[in-house]
């Protein structure tokens, strides 16, 4: 196969049809610091547009346009990746630092290895890649070769749940480890474990010598802090483009209704929610509904449910999306719950992603019952750092506003 950067092909042979408008279709999706590079579009796509019209078919690129355009776009991006985050006290440079954490506090552990530079985005989605049994050698060894070949060094890549490998996968991805860092000694590269059943996990028995201790841990008033400083957003930031998240109460792009039972008027807040979005933003705004059911939950499921809930629709546009979690299902949803809500990306198995625009809210109904605690307990402790508004029956709310009920008041909206 040859090269983009060979140079041009012969005379009237073309690359395989790709419009040069596609080129540039949504690329301001990839995350609100990632957007910087929208300002270059109209540069790149002019020097496209002067590429193509050497060829004999103007609408098309050649390899060598394409080359040329994918390299100026790469040029533009890096003052994105060029914002430095620090790395945390305890963990070392050009080594995979591996963390072994319980359950419930593996999403906790990454968010703290960001939190070090809060002024700073979240984590990105190419920054950190959380596994599943399905994950393979080559989205690991992706995440490797970001990490070797990251302009300066400045970011942080994550593998998130990497006992969750198959054993192949696993054996694979080490080896591919070693080639990639070969003679490379300033990556930053964090490996994050569950220590359930520490025995069967071949990650971990491999890079025992590189395991490591964060010095501090946050407490989740600080992770509540630190994510609803990134969710809350500004109301004119796009201008006159309307955004879902003013019609919340904090202009939050995230909120989760729950209570501890059913039938306590989560379904009734998010309906409301959505009148008040298509009375303020009539004619550009649209609502979606996407069941997250039984009896298996997957990345997959996740991301068709939400591609075809909009359609043909505008996905840039202000939408509410309600997602309407079982309980059944709690335990499943924590790994996609972070990567939509805070990566901003979810991802399937054939190659299918869904991005997250800033104009989006995402309104998440949930009954945390009080013997799915236990059961489900890191995807409770997930939605316990989000922005949330709690459902109660009416004697609780009287409860409530007589002062007769002490607890976590000020940490929470109620209903």
């Amino acid at each position: 196969m040859a090269s983009l950067m060979e140079g041009p092909p012969e005379s009237g042979e073309l690359f395989a049809p790709v419009p040069y408008d596609s080129v540039f279709e949504r690329h301001d999706s990839i995350g609100e610091y990632d957007r910087q590079i929208s300002a270059d579009s109209d540069e790149l796509q002019d020097l496209v547009i002067t590429s193509s019209e050497k060829t004999s078919a103007e609408k098309y690129l050649t390899i060598l346009a394409l080359g040329t355009t994918l390299q100026q776009l790469s040029l533009s991006n890096k003052p994105t990746v060029g914002l430095q985050r620090k790395f945390p006290e305890g963990l070392k440079y050009g080594e995979p630092n591996l963390l072994v954490t319980p359950p419930d506090k593996v999403f906790k552990t990454v968010l703290s290895l960001y939190m070090e530079s809060k002024d700073l985005p979240m984590p990105t989605y190419e920054e950190v890649l959380i596994c599943n049994e399905n994950t393979t050698e080559e989205e690991v060894t992706l995440l490797w070769k970001r990490a070797m070949g990251d302009p300066n060094h400045f970011r942080i890549f994550c593998l998130v749940h990497a006992e969750l490998l198959s054993y192949q996968v696993c054996d694979k991805a080490l080896k591919s480890l070693t080639e990639c860092s070969y003679a490379k000694n300033d990556y930053r590269l964090v490996i994050v474990c569950s220590d359930e059943d520490l025995d069967k996990f071949h990650m971990i028995s491999k890079l025992q010598l590189f395991k490591q201790q964060l010095e501090a841990f946050h407490c989740d008033d600080d992770y509540k802090q630190y994510l609803k400083s990134h969710f809350v957003q500004n109301p004119n930031i796009l201008g006159r483009r309307a955004l879902a998240s003013t019609i919340d109460r904090e202009n939050s792009c995230v909120r989760v209704v729950t209570s501890d039972r059913t039938g306590m008027g989560k379904s009734l807040y998010i309906q409301r929610m959505k009148e008040e979005l298509k009375s303020k933003c009539y004619g550009v705004s649209s609502d979606v509904i996407i069941p997250v059911h039984g009896p298996k939950v997957t990345s997959d499921s996740i991301v068709q449910l939400l591609k075809s809930s909009v359609g043909n629709k505008d996905t840039n546009q202000a939408i509410i999306f309600h997602l309407d979690i079982s309980p059944n299902v709690l335990r499943q949803v924590d790994s996609i719950l972070f990567s939509l809500l805070i990566l901003q990306a979810v991802s399937g198995t054939h190659g299918k992603i869904w991005r997250s625009y800033i104009s989006h809210l995402y309104a998440i109904e949930v009954s945390v019952l009080k013997n799915d605690i236990k059961f489900a307990k890191p995807t409770v402790e997930l939605l316990k750092l989000l922005p949330t508004v709690q459902c109660l029956s009416p004697r609780s709310v009287c409860n409530v506003l007589e002062g007769e009920r002490g607890g976590n008041n000020e940490t929470l909206d109620y209903y």
